[in-house]
């Protein structure tokens, strides 16, 4: 197991005293995954955890902002995550609420169960995970909004919030997940493509235009996912065999703003009417601004 990935960027910390690092962050993993990292971004250190045949398994990246306090992000063919490490967040082996929010927006906050999960060098981070064959709000939300919030019940001590800026999060996730999808596998399924390319997923979607509802569609509405880690998607066509009535666009800035294009007559092939480029992420997979509402979810 190579350690230097996640020890190098710690070392400085741990001879000052700045971080007590604890026991299980240089446990030996329980798998025979080989970790090194393969470079930086910003204050984040991407790795990459290799078979022994040096097949890529996974590839994440994280950023220490204190003492045992950092963001960590993971992709791999079949999921996704984003997780935390903070005050008293590992205390409990279960599962627990947390409470997400983005930027300064506690009124749209997230209540989900996170998991504590450990990373492939041994330590343990508060985690938020999805599968990669459905669009995800949060995920999304991580990539492009300027901070996240985190609040959760300590014993003893009542609610703790923990905030960590994004800045520079949208060029790590893109990173991190082409060191996963550019890299050759033998093992990659329908469900998790095998590159960088766009693919099509079967769901919800909806779209809301000047307060008439154009699509609405529950189940098996084709969604094609840009897939190139800025969470950009098409509704309501496949881009190639289907093209629906209506259609639309949505298409991340990486500033936690998007903009937002729909076809505006019936049947009109191309997505040429502008909705705005301030749409911001909503509930349930949805976007929107004062015009228009674009959702696309499994």
């Amino acid at each position: 197991m190579k350690f230097n990935a996640f020890v190098r960027p710690l070392a400085a910390a741990i001879v000052a005293g700045a971080l007590a690092m604890p026991p299980a962050a240089f446990a030996a993993p329980a798998d025979t995954l080989q970790v090194t990292d393969y470079g930086t971004s910003g204050a984040w250190t991407l790795r990459r955890a290799t078979t022994a045949d040096g097949e890529v398994q996974l590839c994440d990246a994280f950023m220490l902002t204190g003492s045992e306090r950092g963001l960590r992000f993971e992709y791999n063919r079949d999921s996704s995550l984003f997780a935390f490490s903070a005050f008293a967040s590992a205390a409990q082996e279960r599962a627990i609420e947390v409470e997400i929010w983005w930027d300064n927006n506690r009124a749209e906050s997230t209540l989900v169960s996170m998991s504590l999960e450990t990373d492939a060098t041994g330590y343990e981070w508060r985690t938020y995970r999805t599968p990669n064959s459905e669009p995800d709000g949060l995920t999304d939300l991580f990539s492009n909004a300027s901070t996240v919030n985190f609040a959760y019940m300590v014993q003893g001590e009542g609610e703790h919030i923990e905030s960590f800026a994004l800045k520079g999060t949208n060029a790590v996730v893109k990173k991190t997940i082409a060191c996963v999808l550019d890299a050759p596998s033998a093992t990659a399924t329908a469900a998790a493509p095998t590159s960088s390319g766009p693919y099509v997923i079967h769901g919800t979607c909806k779209l809301v235009v000047d307060g008439r509802t154009y699509i609405d569609i529950k189940a098996n509405c084709p969604i094609w996912m840009a897939n190139d880690g800025t969470g950009g998607f098409w509704i309501n066509t496949d881009r190639e065999n289907y093209l629906g009535d209506y259609f639309a666009e949505l298409a991340p800035a990486g500033d936690g703003t998007a903009s937002g294009n729909w076809n505006g007559e019936r049947n009109a092939t191309h997505a040429q009417s502008f909705l705005g480029e301030d749409f911001r992420q909503k509930k349930g997979g949805c976007w929107a601004n004062a015009r228009a509402t674009i959702c696309a979810a499994r």
